[in-house]
């Protein structure tokens, strides 16, 4: 299924094995903003996972399947890094930051079926100053 890029559609996925899976409704090709476009952090855990992700409000953010589920919670006051305790693929993240707009997702677009990579731009977000600003861009390798 194409999308355009004005709507949003819902994408499902999960870990390799099965064990954690997720829907999100996420316009990939049009996003709100520069907050909620595809990036990829580069604070010294997010550049080891190597995840390119988007953030998005809880209210677009399913789990489906969580019988592997497992957490990773380097800063508590940040959020929490969410992967399959079976096959260690990481599959989103929660958290909450005032200036990213409070309670937020992240979703791992590696993790989705269908993402249309070839049209995703992927910024990179400033995690490692923790200015959480956008410092460059570039296509979705892949």
């Amino acid at each position: 299924m194409t999308q355009t890029k004005s709507e949003p559609r819902t994408y499902r996925g999960g870990c390799h094995c099965g064990g954690l899976q997720v829907e999100a409704d996420l316009n990939v090709l049009e996003p709100a903003s520069p907050y909620h476009a595809a990036s990829r952090c580069n604070c010294s855990f997010c550049r080891k996972r190597g995840a390119v992700t988007m953030l998005i409000p809880p209210s677009a953010f399913r789990v489906i399947e969580a019988r592997t589920e497992a957490r990773y919670v380097p800063k508590p006051e940040v959020g929490a890094f969410v992967f399959c305790a079976a096959c260690g693929v990481h599959v989103y993240g929660t958290g909450h930051m005032e200036m990213l707009g409070g309670d937020f997702v992240t979703v791992n677009l590696d993790a989705l079926d269908e993402v249309p990579r070839a049209e995703v731009q992927v910024g990179i977000l400033d995690g490692r100053d923790e200015t959480w600003t956008i410092v460059d861009e570039g296509p979705l390798i892949g």
